[in-house]
């Protein structure tokens, strides 16, 4: 008797299977992402190709990590991203061709990409997927800076440093990301720190104010459409221009930062007036030290005359907050 076999392709249906697979359905624990596109819960993964594969690997090269454990696989959600599963102990770069395809046929260059390469291995190094939701923003500014400071390392020029950004980045801010004009800064923010500490280079300063004219409407605006049940203040008060009286509504101290506003109570916690969930504090570095630290649990900032600046020692510091009572 003949005995027919039928080969069937082999789809892996777990995280926690063996590597060697072309395809496999991987269960997505913990992301960040370039834009604020997100991974289904169970997202398909495949092979790397070539090309954007040796542009990856290119890039842990220059970062000093010519072996690393991230796999670099693709996906079918348009974008790039960084995953971290902790239970089976792997962690991965994900993109998707198409994206990567878009930013070389509209830049004409692969440098963009290289770029983006760098921000999602920032999320990597600063370990942002496991870190606490409430601060993405911040983290993204983080691997926004870091970005710009690896592309000047490598000699790209500041227009392809930001082309990614600036072409694919969201134009309006979101839950988890700010707005494109704001991350373009923090990426030219890396670069002049580049050029500074390394290359003694200051030809690309600049003073830029990323703080909206009338900061205390914009940021009540932001509040409203991000959290669509907090209706404390009326339609009136979200339309009124400039003399918005902010203190008639808040007595205690307050500051914006990128959309968010923040009371600070008597014993200089930090709380999100949104939510009144606790996401900080303030303290002071030593005695008489003419400024203050802004802690949150993974990230700190620096309070100077009253308003918000990413820390940064040396380069140049960009404002992303001010006090508004």
């Amino acid at each position: 008797m003949k005995v027919l076999i039928i080969a069937i392709p082999f789809l892996l249906l777990t995280s926690c299977n063996t590597q060697e697979s072309q395809k496999e359905i991987l269960e997505i624990e913990y992301q960040s992402s370039y834009n604020n596109t997100k991974l289904k819960e169970k997202e398909e993964i495949g092979k790397s190709a070539r090309s954007y594969g040796e542009i990856i690997s290119e890039v842990l090269s220059l970062v000093g990590i010519p072996n690393s454990d991230i796999e670099i696989r693709t996906t079918s959600s348009f974008g790039a991203f960084s995953v971290i599963n902790r239970d089976c102990r792997r962690r991965f770069f994900l993109y998707n061709q198409a994206f990567f395809d878009s930013v070389h046929t509209v830049t004409k260059s692969y440098e963009p990409i290289k770029s983006i390469c760098f921000h999602e291995i920032a999320h990597h190094f600063y370990r942002h997927p496991l870190k606490s939701k409430w601060e993405s923003r911040l983290h993204e500014l983080e691997a926004d800076r870091y970005s710009g400071f690896q592309m000047r390392l490598i000699g790209a020029t500041l227009e392809e440093s930001i082309a990614a950004m600036k072409y694919f980045g969201n134009e309006t801010p979101s839950q988890s990301h700010p707005g494109k004009s704001i991350r373009i800064n923090e990426i030219k923010a890396g670069y002049i720190d580049a050029s500074l500490r390394v290359f003694k280079d200051s030809t690309y300063i600049k003073t830029d104010s990323l703080i909206q004219t009338n900061e205390i409407l914009f940021t009540f605006q932001e509040i409203q459409k991000q959290n669509k049940g907090f209706e404390k203040f009326n339609k009136e008060i979200f339309e009124t221009d400039s003399t918005f009286n902010f203190e008639n509504i808040i007595t205690q101290p307050a500051y914006s930062i990128l959309g968010k506003i923040l009371i600070v109570n008597e014993s200089n916690e930090v709380f999100d007036l949104a939510t009144n969930e606790k996401v900080g504090n303030i303290t002071s570095p030593y005695p008489n030290a003419g400024f203050e630290l802004l802690k949150f649990e993974t990230s700190t900032y620096k309070i100077e005359n009253e308003n918000i600046y990413s820390m940064n020692q040396q380069g140049t510091p960009i404002k992303l907050g001010a006090k508004i009572n």
